[in-house]
């Protein structure tokens, strides 16, 4: 017997057609009936078993008689030919097959074919958005106005294009707004005197301890002692003590910590310490003694609320700490100095005064090392980390308003007294006033200045008769102011017969008569001094160390004999007594010294070192007319928040939100000054003296217009088709459906018509075109469904930009060349980089965008529905939505 169940003589089997089973979600399919070998097996198994019927109907197998299997064999060669073309069809049969599935197909071109099958156009990409800042010429008087269009282009680097951008709305620029400066100094307060002041100059030669005499103040001359003496470039920084500091406050519980006022090292700039702040607020808070006193209730409520300042300060991050409570910190100290000089005067007490006044000169100290300290990076992290300084650098800039028509505008503010809004309406009221308005309004003057006048005391003098030698004089007794009994010396006297000597008591003593030419309001110098002029005022510090000021009437150099000696000396006759009745005349004219000489020194501008430091005002360095809410500016300069002395350029893009015509009201002297309020804060903080504003700027976007000629109308014909004749077409953002809108505009006959999404639903009245992209970024426009364009010669006109994508997205200071350049325009910079270009959509955008238009269908019901509109829109690639309350709502 045979035994077959092992198979092995069945022979070759028949493998195709193979069965073709695909699951669902596969990302690719299996079509293919079989492969070459398949194939050629089963033509080989056939030629034992094929069976044909001859005419009588016999069923025969013609091929029995090919019995050889060999390859070479040419039948067999035939055979392994069309297992191979079987092969190559199957193949290309599969490939075809996967195209046709959203999810298999590989093909770019078969996915747009089947995106619209459900109506959904496959994202063209998205153009590049940036900021221009134009610069005019210096002296070009008049308005420029730069016409949306305005075409700049960028300096390509290795391996970029060159791209055009073109300004994307009007802008009227003026040349004073090229690079407006931040303002960098004001009149200085002088009433009171503060701790410092500033004279104009270098090199006054001016020394510690020096006296300055200031007059024009409202409770008389002043004079005060130098403590310390810093050059700045072109200003001089010197700060100011009293001439004798204040007795102890009579109650010990108010002493205020001496040390604190007294020892400048601990306000020195560079070594800040808050807590001493803080410890020293909590020193004023502890004071009860005087608890009935009114200022020294005010002392004690304000004091808490500088010590809970300084809590806050101590204890807050650092990015806090440099912002916020230093800035809550300088308020705070501001309105406890207003509140404490408007109380100095009526207060009765000794110890009180002292109390308030040396808070008051601590105030001072600590308000000019916090408003240097506000604008540097913290004194605690003179060293960083890459971590921390990565962390900074990764600061984001502040969201802005998408346009000036979604600035949020406060009516208070726009109809604010010191509003810009009240001058243009002056100038509407009265259009005489267009010119010279604000010409004459930017020098003015609305509060008087301080007739506050400073001078150098360059002669120190001594009384005539300070330097007299003691007379001995011999008295049988004690003369006043001796103890009975008790000489000053003892004198030997011994004659030549005498064997023993006498001891006679012998008294030191002055000669009681004074000079005859001594009065009250008289003052003779020890030597002849020139400098010291009629008219001209002196100093004389007494016996108790005071300094009193007294105006000279006359000045005689002469000669005088008094007290013993004689010498030149300076007479000067005095408008008042400097000397009283029953005073020691003579320990006067022995301890009082005399300061005159005076020479004037002038008064400098007080320099303002403060930021900008994530501020949303800016005060400008004079007054600028024509600066409207909804403008935009950049806002450049050397950031200095980075810590451990780093500082880097940076550039912001700003809104104005407000304009204010501002004058300080508690600075004598200033004039308007332009603020403008920014409709966010700045995220950096920046070197003042470095900012710039560069307000001519206006937004751009990426793309190149062309103009051209489609063709001429058929009205005969149907579904006529044109082809753009430059690629690819430039689709701006907008807030639609889809998050683009093409800048295509086509015309007939001078009439634009629109663009339609499909032809599906078009009356014959609609003048409307649809286009189609295929794989090359060509652009077919249409007609059809609609109206037909009417019968014309080259009536068909286009105007649209091209370029589009991830190659507009040119870097910061790359856009510098005008293409078209307006009357009085002299350059272009893009200080920040273009942002948004976004390349069409590939092929897996394209698979998983498609299926999100027929879950949203524009409309927005569910939470999931937002997410999957916002996923959908131009150049975004992920998005997520959750629904979460607000306090009063669920929002998404």
């Amino acid at each position: 017997m045979t035994d077959n169940s092992c198979g092995c003589c069945d022979g070759l089997d028949k493998l195709t057609p193979q069965p073709v089973v695909n699951q669902p979600g596969l990302e690719h399919i299996d079509y293919r009936v079989g492969t070459h070998g398949a194939f050629l097996e089963t033509m080989l198994a056939r030629l034992t078993d094929m069976q044909l019927k001859d005419d009588g109907g016999e069923v025969i197998y013609p091929l029995n008689g090919l019995t050889t299997r060999d390859p070479a064999d040419p039948s067999l060669a035939l055979l392994d030919a069309w297992a191979t073309v079987a092969d190559v069809l199957t193949f290309y049969q599969e490939m075809i097959a996967n195209e046709g599935y959203l999810g298999t197909a590989t093909e770019r071109r078969s996915m747009v074919e089947l995106a619209r099958l459900v109506g959904y156009k496959p994202g063209p990409g998205v153009s590049a958005s940036v900021y221009l800042s134009f610069l005019l010429e210096e002296d070009f008087p008049d308005d420029v106005e730069i016409l949306a269009g305005t075409r700049a282009q960028n300096i390509p680097g290795p391996g970029e294009s060159m791209e055009s951008f073109e300004t994307a709305e009007p802008l009227v620029a003026r040349a004073e707004w090229n690079r407006m400066r931040l303002r960098l100094e004001r009149p200085q307060r002088l009433v009171p005197l503060p701790g410092y002041i500033y004279l104009g100059g270098t090199s006054l030669n001016l020394s510690r301890n020096d006296p300055l005499l200031f007059t024009g103040l409202l409770d008389g001359p002043a004079v005060r002692r130098i403590v310390d003496v810093e050059e700045l470039d072109d200003r001089t920084r010197v700060t100011l003590t009293a001439w004798q500091l204040p007795a102890a406050p009579a109650t010990e519980d108010i002493e205020f910590e001496r040390h604190h006022i007294r020892d400048m090292a601990a306000f020195e700039r560079s070594h800040f310490h808050l807590t001493n702040l803080r410890s020293t607020a909590a020193s004023v808070v502890s004071g009860t003694a005087l608890s009935d006193s009114e200022a020294f209730e005010l002392v004690q409520r304000m004091a808490a609320a500088l010590l809970t300042t300084f809590t806050i300060l101590v204890n807050a991050p650092p990015s806090q700490r440099r912002t916020e409570a230093i800035a809550t910190t300088i308020e705070t100290l501001e309105a406890i100095q207003a509140a404490l000089l408007a109380l100095l005067e009526p207060v009765d007490g000794l110890a009180v005064t002292d109390h308030i006044q040396m808070i008051l000169d601590w105030i001072e100290q600590a308000l000019a090392i916090l408003r240097q300290d506000l604008g540097g990076p913290d004194d605690s992290e003179d060293v960083v980390t890459v971590a921390g300084l990565v962390n900074r650098l990764l600061v984001p800039l502040q969201p802005q308003p998408s346009s000036p028509a979604h600035l949020a505008r406060d009516l208070d503010t726009v109809l604010a007294p010191e509003s810009d809004f009240s001058l243009k309406l002056l100038q509407v009221a009265h259009p005489v006033l267009e010119e010279s308005l604000y010409a004459a309004y930017a020098n003015a003057v609305i509060s008087a200045p301080e007739n506050v006048e400073v001078y150098a005391l360059r002669q120190q003098a001594q009384v005539f008769g300070h330097n007299a030698v003691e007379r001995l004089t011999y008295q049988p007794s004690p003369p006043p102011g001796h103890e009975t009994g008790t000489p000053t010396h003892t004198a030997v006297s011994r004659l030549p017969d005498d064997t023993q000597p006498s001891f006679i008591p012998v008294y030191q003593s002055w000669d009681p008569t004074m000079p005859g030419d001594e009065e009250k309001n008289k003052i003779f110098l020890d030597a002849a001094y020139e400098d010291i002029l009629p008219g001209s005022q002196i100093v004389i510090q007494g016996t108790d160390g005071q300094a009193r000021v007294f105006e000279v009437s006359s000045v005689t150099i002469r000669s005088r004999k008094a007290y013993g000696i004689s010498g030149k000396t300076t007479q000067l006759d005095l408008t008042a007594e400097w000397w009283e009745a029953g005073a020691n005349e003579m320990s006067l004219i022995e301890t009082s010294l005399v300061y005159g000489g005076m020479e004037r020194l002038t008064l400098a501008q007080e320099p303002i070192t403060l930021g900008p430091d994530r501020t949303d005002v800016l005060e400008l360095d004079g007054l600028y007319k024509g600066l409207e809410p909804g403008r935009w500016m950049v806002v450049s300069g050397e950031r200095i928040d980075l810590g451990g002395g780093t500082s880097i350029p940076a550039d912001e893009l700003v809104m104005i939100a407000g304009v204010q015509q501002t004058i300080a009201s508690d600075r004598p002297g200033d004039t308007p000054h332009t603020k403008l309020q920014l409709a966010t804060p700045l995220a950096y903080s920046y070197e003042r003296e470095t900012v710039r504003v560069y307000g001519n700027t206006v937004r751009a976007t990426h793309g190149e217009t062309k103009r051209e000629v489609l063709g001429s109308g058929d009205g005969a014909q149907a579904r006529q088709r044109f082809t753009l004749g430059k690629k690819p077409l430039t689709f701006l953002s907008a807030p639609n459906a889809r998050g683009v809108a093409s800048t295509l505009q086509v015309r007939v006959n001078n009439v634009l018509w629109h663009e339609a999404d499909s032809i599906v639903g078009l009356k014959p009245t609609d003048r409307r075109y649809v286009t189609i992209t295929d794989n090359e970024d060509n652009v077919t426009i249409i007609f059809g469904g609609g109206a037909r364009p009417p019968t014309g010669v080259e009536n068909i006109t286009a105007e649209y930009r091209k370029g589009i994508g991830k190659p507009g997205n040119v870097v910061r200071r790359k856009i510098s060349l005008l293409a078209s350049k307006p009357l009085g325009v002299r350059s272009v910079i893009n200080r920040l980089a273009a942002t948004g270009g976004a390349n069409r959509e590939g092929p897996n955008q394209i698979r998983r965008n498609t299926p999100l238009h027929t879950l949203a269908l524009d409309r927005l019901v569910s939470v999931q529905d937002y997410a999957d509109f916002a996923r959908a829109f131009a150049g975004i690639d992920k998005a997520s939505a959750r629904r979460l309350p607000d306090g009063t709502d669920f929002v998404v």
